[in-house]
């Protein structure tokens, strides 16, 4: 991150994200992160792994008799090559059943080691990551800086699509990065803001030639060390103090965390594997994703006593061979359950998958029989002309060390630091919101129960691991199979069980409680001897049902009936329009109403274009008017008004930018700008 945002190698020097001249100015040459290890490890390039297609399973991969027939034919194999052990790799749901199976028939599969996939934990951990911080402004940053579509980021966020998710999070967690960074380089004195020269030429030199050698120079340099403590202090510091800055500080750790991984399946690194594994599992528990938190903590259970077990698994492992090189890059291993996806499966699909093909039984058992040899010859096929993946690509020219590329996530890293910045920086603006957890779209604060559980997350999950291990696995005081507790914990996103309350189920508990209000007052009236007439004078409720409904909020009323109230009353015999307009008319027009009408499409590019369009629309009635009123709202911060308002905007989302310069890019999505009355209020 320091390389990419650092101009000329000075680290106490990062590029001012709200100058947008130097930004436009220096041009990028330093590619992003997959591409940056890639060429660190240049010279450390695995060998090629050996692929083999087997014969496909004609039945469905959950059942248990299926299940059973993978791991005895497994074994089968496993025997004909003299080999000491059974590896297999499965994704969730088959390993839930190989588990049960193994357990059951440990004489039967004493050889057979199972492992849970990485490319599906990977997955799983970005669907988490989405549920934390979806909600809390991610979902429309991506949106705003122009990085995703509305519908791409949904299912990115909801580890629904792995590679835009990763390309999505490594670009708003480095954006993050370099604003945390930027806010410690300022809260810095200046005399603390020198550095020694051997940083700066090492960081240089890095800059210009990306090796392992580099690299390390700059780690071990002593004077990034003393920065980087000073950092981390500061960052301990500030997240004790603002919930905002440590909220938003998470995000960069789980990305991390999840970077982490990928290094690990990319490099080879068996214990930094485990490592990482032990890390997402408090996640998998806080945020109740109860399969893999059940099945990865006894999956991690295994591989750490995989030495006491099976040895020479362990050894095989810890060498590298829970991963598959393909082709010749470095950087480039990918896990067991991926390479499946990215050879049988992806060589055996057809154009619109079985239902394209055939319903008839007979020819889908025949086409199940060969998919396997289909695989292998279209891949030999792909080879010999030079099209498949290993051979396309060279490890010498990563796809995103071309200079397109780098241009491109640059640009989207610049474009999410703007987009932030306009609406609430969580690292500068932190001290704004000292006490509150506040959405980085919409500045509205959540709940203190929401903020409760955001805030203790991780130790929740923690404390939820650390008690399924010692209840589950140690001391098996509680059978593995029983129900795990849901942790429930409350985000930024607006709970289901108040969106789906029906009005009839609302006016049927309004009728009871007045039901039994009534007939408290009639007993109390007949005991005391009271006219029941001037009882019932009074309201039943705490507040005249003419003002507010049963809930509380005010009483909406059709504004238009005023007007054809008027419109009957007033004597419209002898009235005609002018013809012509008198030469001291004015001209009135609705602010509000004008924005309104303004479709997405439609929008300038920036808000110094749209009012200039505005204006321009305007000037042209200067000459049939003597004056032309421009008339806006005001929003106070108690009015009447502001409950109809928040209503509309739960239907479909705010979001809160601060408009700070006629060159700031318009909102992608207007109708969510133009629900906060703050932003209306910037406008105008």
């Amino acid at each position: 991150m320091l390389a990419r945002c650092c101009p000329d190698g000075k680290v106490t020097e990062p590029e001012d994200v709200l100058d947008s001249s130097a930004s436009s100015s220096r041009e990028q040459h330093v590619p992003a992160w997959t591409a940056f290890n890639a060429l660190a490890t240049k010279d450390s390039i695995p060998p090629r792994s050996t692929i083999g297609y087997c014969p496909l399973i004609s039945s469905s991969p959950t059942e248990s008799h299926t299940v059973y027939t993978l791991l005895c034919r497994s074994v089968a194999m496993a025997k004909q090559g003299n080999l000491p052990f059974t590896m297999i790799v499965l994704d969730q749901a088959i390993y839930a059943k190989a588990v049960d199976i193994v357990l059951q028939r440990p004489d039967e599969f004493q050889s057979v080691v199972l492992r849970m996939g990485g490319f599906h934990i990977a997955m799983t951990l970005l669907s988490v990551i989405g549920k934390r911080f979806g909600d809390a402004g991610l979902l429309n940053l991506l949106v705003e800086a122009e990085v995703a579509g509305s519908a791409s980021a949904s299912l990115a966020l909801a580890g629904k699509q792995y590679n835009r998710g990763m390309r999505f999070h490594k670009v708003v967690a480095e954006a993050m990065e370099r604003l945390r960074w930027r806010s410690f380089i300022d809260s810095l004195p200046d005399t603390a803001s020198t550095e020694s020269e051997t940083t700066t030429d090492a960081m240089r030199e890095l800059q210009s030639c990306i090796t392992c050698d580099n690299l390390a120079r700059l780690v071990t340099s002593n004077a990034v060390r003393a920065l980087y403590e000073r950092y981390q202090k500061y960052c301990s510091q500030q997240s004790s103090t603002s919930p905002l800055f440590r909220f938003w500080s998470s995000y960069i750790s789980i990305v991390s965390l999840l970077l982490d991984f990928i290094r690990s399946v990319r490099t080879g690194n068996w214990k930094l594997h485990l490592s990482c594994i032990h890390a997402i599992l408090p996640w998998c528990f806080a945020y109740d994703r109860q399969n893999y938190s059940r099945f990865m903590a006894l999956y991690w259970s295994q591989m750490v006593n995989l030495p006491t077990t099976h040895p020479e698994a362990a050894s095989f492992l810890a060498n590298g061979g829970f991963c598959v090189q393909r082709g010749d890059n470095p950087f480039a291993r990918v896990s067991s359950d991926m390479a499946i996806e990215q050879t049988i499966n992806k060589s055996s699909k057809t154009s619109g998958g079985m239902v394209g093909i055939t319903r008839n039984p007979s020819a889908f058992h025949r086409w199940i029989v060969t998919s396997h040899d289909r695989a292998r010859i279209t891949d030999i096929a792909m080879q010999h002309c030079g099209l498949d993946q290993a051979t396309e690509e060279k490890y010498s020219l990563h796809k995103e060390c071309q200079e397109s590329r780098i241009k491109s996530d640059e640009a989207d890293v610049q474009r999410v630091q703007a987009t932030v910045c306009g609406w609430v920086n969580p690292f500068s603006d932190a001290l704004s919101y000292s006490g509150d957890l506040v959405s980085l779209s919409s500045g509205m604060s959540c709940s203190s129960k929401a903020a409760k559980h955001l805030m203790e997350a991780e130790e929740v999950g923690h404390e939820a691991f650390m008690k399924f291990l010692g209840e589950r696995l140690t001391n098996q005081t509680v059978k593995f199979f029983d129900a795990i507790p849901k942790q429930k914990l409350s985000t930024f996103a607006v709970p289901k069980s108040s969106q789906s309350t029906s009005r009839r189920a609302t006016a049927i508990s309004v009728l009871r409680a007045d039901c039994a209000l009534f007939s408290k007052m009639a007993v109390i009236a007949q005991n005391r001897h009271m006219d029941i007439r001037h009882v019932l004078s009074y309201p039943l409720g705490p507040a005249p049902l003419s003002l507010c409904t049963s809930d509380g909020t005010l009483v909406k009323t059709n504004k238009a009936a005023l007007l054809h109230l008027m419109a009957k009353s007033a004597d419209t015999s002898n009235a005609a329009p002018p013809p012509t307009e008198p030469a001291n008319s004015a001209l009135i027009v609705d602010a509000m109403a004008l924005l309104q009408s303004k479709r997405q499409s439609d929008l300038p590019a920036t808000f110094g274009e749209l009012a200039f369009v505005i204006f321009t629309s305007l000037s042209r009635n200067f000459r049939q008017y003597k004056r032309v009123d421009f008339v806006a709202d005001t929003y106070p911060d108690i009015s009447i008004k502001n409950i109809e308002r928040d209503r509309r905007a739960a239907d479909h989302g705010q979001i809160r930018q601060h408009i700070s310069s006629h060159l700031q890019h318009t909102p992608k999505q207007w109708v969510k700008f133009l629900s906060v009355g703050e932003n209306k209020t910037e406008l105008i």
